[in-house]
């Protein structure tokens, strides 16, 4: 699966690599879990230990940092994917026995972990001034909206979840990139759950992350797949608003 996950131009490279991991296996997760609904967790502050442990024995998606919390809740994703180049994971990927582990190109690449449940995916970046696209097949690569957010939501319309529950996704950092290129500094906003070791290179492209929203919603309209927004609070309106207690409990 591996090599699956990266571009056509990669494969030579990518099955160079496999060729020295052992137990990296090749399989296809499409609607592997139809009409079935998910969580996608996201890092932002007003996640909560009470709410990760509504959600033990949900499939979750979850990213990056997430970890940083795993002491504190017996709940783990089924779901762990990494992508942010700014995020210091140590030894988090040798060692997790997590269900599936998702590993962005650039970590693929630059990083030597041996994990037999990684598997690699690709990503395509959309220019400024392009429309965002959805890929309907993670599994060559996914298309990127500045977020893994949107990676974790192309994932799991391919997997065949119906319903997909959107929670600590507070789509509120303390520097934001415009739509005019200029950066706007709050130094008094949290941009997650856990403090950043580096808070200055933490910078939200929110114009390209909410394009990235709007295509995830039009195209769930049209597939009837529904995507609510159970987060507490926070500015990501895009999508309709529940209440976590509604679906849990």
């Amino acid at each position: 699966m591996c090599i699956k996950y990266v571009q056509n131009k990669n494969l030579k490279f990518y099955r160079k690599i496999c060729k020295k991991k052992k137990g990296i296996a090749e399989i296809s997760l499409k609607n592997k879990f139809k009409n079935k609904r998910c969580f996608i967790v996201g890092n932002g502050p007003s996640l909560t230990v009470q709410d990760l442990d509504r959600l033990v024995g949900e499939d979750c998606f979850a990213a990056n940092l997430i970890f940083k919390i795993f002491d504190k809740t017996k709940w783990r994703p089924k779901f762990y994917c990494i992508q942010d180049r700014y995020a210091r994971i140590g030894e988090f990927l040798d060692k997790t026995d997590l269900e599936y582990i998702f590993v962005g190109s650039y970590f693929w690449r630059t990083r030597n972990f041996n994990n037999k449940n990684a598997y690699c995916f690709h990503s395509k970046r959309t220019a400024k001034n392009e429309d965002i696209k959805f890929s309907f097949d993670p599994e060559e690569y996914v298309y990127d909206a500045y977020t893994v957010t949107y990676t974790m939501l192309q994932m799991a319309v391919f997997m065949g979840y119906k319903e997909i529950y959107l929670l600590g996704i507070d789509h509120n950092y303390s520097r934001i990139i415009e739509e005019n290129g200029g950066v706007r500094v709050a130094d008094t906003v949290k941009s997650h759950f856990f403090k950043d070791d580096n808070p200055a290179e933490v910078i939200a492209n929110i114009y390209m992350m909410e394009k990235g929203y709007y295509k995830a919603k039009s195209v769930a309209d049209e597939l009837g797949i529904k995507i609510y927004n159970v987060t507490r609070g926070g500015k990501l309106e895009i999508f309709e608003r529940k209440q976590l207690e509604e679906i849990t409990w």
